[in-house]
Parts: C-alpha cells; sequence; structure tokens
C-alpha cells in the first residue's frame, strides 16, 4: 500500500467517505508517519550495510546512503574495528583507522517520513494495514471517552500487528529460529 491508500482506509474505518479526507489530511499524514516511526524505532529496526575508505579518521554521514542512529559493525580486514558515532560532526569516527583503508559498515537508520501519495513503507506489505488501524486509534482518541473507547480496537489491531514482525534482517542474521536447549525426550 502507499500512503494514499493507507489514508484512504484510515479515513473509511473511522467512517467518513474518502472525499471528507481533506479536512483530515494534515492530522492523518502526521498519524501516519507516528504510527510508521514507532513500528521502525521499536520493532522493525531496519540496517544497512555499506563499504567506505576511511577519510579523515571516519566517514562522513553525506557518504552514506542514509542518516545512521546507530552503528550496529563496523569491521575492517576481516575483523571489527572500533567504532564511535559524532552526531554533532555528522560523521562515524574510526580511531585506529588509517586513512584509505577500506571498512564495512553496518549501521541501523530510519527512513524519511512518507510525504507524497504513491510514497511506501519501507515495512513488509503485511503491515501497512496497520498504519491505517494507528491512524484510526489517534484520530478517534482527540474525541469523547465514548468516542475514544471505540477507537482501542484499532490500537490494539495495531500491536497485534507488529508484535508478530521481525526485526528487518532477521532471516539474514540467523535469528529465525530458535533451538531448545533443554529437549524433552522419552523416559521409556
Amino acid at each position: 500500500m502507499n500512503l494514499q491508500e493507507i489514508k484512504e482506509r484510515a479515513v473509511r474505518q473511522f467512517g467518513l467517505d474518502t472525499q471528507d479526507a481533506a479536512e483530515l489530511n494534515c492530522d492523518l499524514d502526521d498519524y501516519i508517519n507516528e504510527g510508521y516511526d514507532q513500528a521502525l524505532r521499536a520493532r522493525y529496526k531496519p540496517w544497512r550495510e555499506e563499504a567506505h575508505a576511511v577519510k579523515d579518521g571516519g566517514v562522513a554521514f553525506g557518504a552514506l546512503r542514509h542518516r545512521p542512529v546507530r552503528v550496529l559493525l563496523a569491521i575492517r580486514g576481516g575483523a571489527k574495528a572500533e567504532v564511535l558515532l559524532d552526531e554533532q560532526a555528522a560523521r562515524i569516527n574510526l580511531p585506529g583507522v588509517p586513512d584509505g583503508v577500506a571498512v564495512t559498515l553496518r549501521y541501523g537508520f530510519v527512513p524519511a517520513p512518507l510525504r507524497e501519495a504513491e510514497d511506501v513503507p519501507l515495512l513488509p506489505e503485511w503491515t501497512h494495514g496497520a498504519l491505517a488501524d494507528w491512524a484510526t486509534w489517534r484520530l478517534y482518541a482527540t474525541g469523547s471517552a465514548q468516542r475514544q473507547s471505540r477507537g482501542l480496537v484499532f490500537r490494539a489491531a495495531y500491536e497485534q500487528t507488529f508484535a508478530r514482525l521481525r526485526p528487518y534482517g532477521a532471516e539474514i542474521l540467523g535469528l529465525g529460529s530458535f533451538r531448545n536447549l533443554y529437549a524433552v525426550r522419552s523416559a521409556l
């Protein structure tokens, strides 16, 4: 679903005609992005891995595809390298790594908010409807107590959906399975 489809679904769930969405448009965008941001930061936690050459003892944020919110790993020649995220200088410092040396950085990021009608969330497709649920809940939350209670079902649907969401790259990192250390064996 794209942003426009998510908005239309939220408006229908709220009980308005999609033509009435114009009066809710700015709040709706904010509510959808609020739910999107929460899902990304708390559950999905997207990351990216990129190779860069060290310059002046680090890598500038501008050289990266996204602005990092945390650095998960820095690898230099197959070994982990010390890494410091410097928000003030907008760079990732790599003390002890000489200039010109290639390092692979794995960093977490939060993508830009959804702004254009055709923007698609960086979440699995099956979770996109939950963003409409969040927006619907937020629309109901601004009303009377009775109206707020009607919106709780949408909040619950959002929470249930994102409780099932695995972190980004879980399969790649080997987090896709669990092995029980205490296997039950037959007593016979």
